[in-house]
């Protein structure tokens, strides 16, 4: 046989093997199909590696070859890329993951300086976090507040802390003046963060 007819006895064998291959995943748990398809890639293997005079066994091994280098060679840029568009994407953060501790309101010595919201946040999850939204209330002995919510922009990387600091406004103040509240209630609605550098890796 010719290089070129040995390249279309190969390509002719690789749509079998992957539709026997494709037959072997979807069919029942003892079917052949596989067994076939190993057969199939080792008889044309054998046929290739006889005495062929008029074929350039550099030219087929070449030609059968390339596309797959080619196919293996553009999956891995794809995914490459993917992961390099990934890096300003955000993504929800399981809250699970996360930990508030030290969350309370500060009061800052002067007028200029408003109270505040405070703590430190725990980061145990594999993404840099970003942002967070916090539902938060304030209680006293069998009373307690409306619930607000603020959002607290932050970089806490993975397994690190940061602390947090946001003002409040105007209409909790004055709430906060009317009532002599002991304590405050806080839980995690929702966290975004970015894919960390081990997970951008292909």
């Amino acid at each position: 046989m010719t290089a070129g007819q040995l390249i279309v006895l190969w390509y002719s064998a690789i749509t079998i093997i992957v539709i026997l291959f494709s037959k072997a995943i979807t069919g029942a748990r003892d079917n052949p199909y596989l067994i076939y398809a190993v057969i199939m890639f080792a008889a044309v293997l054998i046929y290739t590696m006889t005495e062929h005079s008029r074929a350039n066994k550099k030219r087929v091994l070449i030609s059968v070859s390339m596309p797959f280098v080619a196919g293996a060679f553009l999956i891995y840029a794809y995914i490459a890329w993917s992961n390099y568009q990934d890096r300003d994407r955000l993504f929800s953060v399981p809250t699970s993951e996360l930990q508030i501790q030290n969350f309370q309101i500060s009061h800052p010595s002067g007028e200029l300086f408003p109270p505040r919201v405070t703590g430190r946040i725990y980061n145990l999850s594999n993404f840099t976090l970003k942002m967070v939204a916090l539902k938060y209330q304030f209680a006293k002995t069998g009373k307690y507040s409306p619930e607000y919510s603020v959002s607290i922009e932050t970089v806490t990387k993975p397994g690190g802390s940061s602390d947090f600091s946001s003002p409040l406004n105007d209409a909790i103040i004055e709430y906060l003046r009317d009532e002599n509240w002991t304590g405050t209630e806080v839980e995690i609605e929702e966290a975004f963060g970015t894919k960390s550098a081990a997970n951008l890796l292909p």
